[in-house]
């Protein structure tokens, strides 16, 4: 039964030079109130979503980048980047340029209905650390060279009874 994107969760900030490595320090906080670089969100679609959710897809998009060539990515339940929920993929993702500004590149990520509990043990410790009981951080490594993530927004939608 297909379903309808629900939600999403989105980056809290905008974050510059972002690596060619996983660096804990240019982790990326994915929240349901977040903004998206400096603007506030104001998308309807944005919404706490319950503790089990179908991830849907990832998108990312940063901005000189002309020379990134490859996007990998984990989704951590813990800042440190030691808690798994998602990842690695199993190769990078080319990112395509815009149609106008080469430097800005983008990729979207697909995850076939990923079931996320917000319910684990390393999900409940993170919020006991966090205060936020519905996020989580992302982790990029960029090849070629460093740019600016200027938007990441993680597409959920509702899990049904009987996939949980």
């Amino acid at each position: 039964m297909s379903r309808a994107i629900t939600g999403f969760l989105a980056a809290k900030t905008a974050v510059s030079a972002v690596p060619t490595s996983y660096t804990a320090g240019k982790v990326i906080t994915l929240d349901w109130d977040g903004t998206e670089g400096t603007t506030t969100i104001l998308d309807d679609q944005r919404r706490q979503p319950p503790m089990q959710v179908l991830l849907d897809h990832l998108e990312m998009r940063f901005s000189g980048a002309g020379s990134v060539t490859a996007i990998e990515f984990l989704l951590t339940w813990d800042a440190a980047g030691d808690q798994l929920a998602f990842g690695p993929l199993t190769s990078a993702v080319t990112p395509a340029a815009g149609v106008t500004t080469a430097a800005v590149k983008g990729a979207s990520f697909s995850f076939g209905d990923q079931l996320l509990d917000w319910n684990n043990k390393d999900a409940i410790a993170a919020k006991t650390s966090s205060g936020n009981a519905q996020q989580l951080f992302l982790h990029v490594k960029l090849t070629g060279a460093t740019a600016t993530l200027q938007m990441a927004r993680l597409w959920w939608k509702q899990a049904l009874r009987s996939e949980v």
